[in-house]
């Protein structure tokens, strides 16, 4: 499980690989909770 913030600074947590720590991601919202977000990787921007 990893964590990320949206362009609004709203937490996201999503099943990702380590490899993925520090790289920027898109990811789909599947739930919303009162201080989270929980999502899915759509996919893998290159920087």
């Amino acid at each position: 499980m990893l964590a990320g913030r949206t362009r609004t600074n709203k937490l996201v947590h999503f099943a990702g690989d380590k490899s993925l720590i520090g790289q920027y991601t898109h990811v789909k919202i599947n739930d919303v909770k009162t201080w989270t977000l929980h999502g899915e990787i759509v996919t893998k921007i290159e920087v």
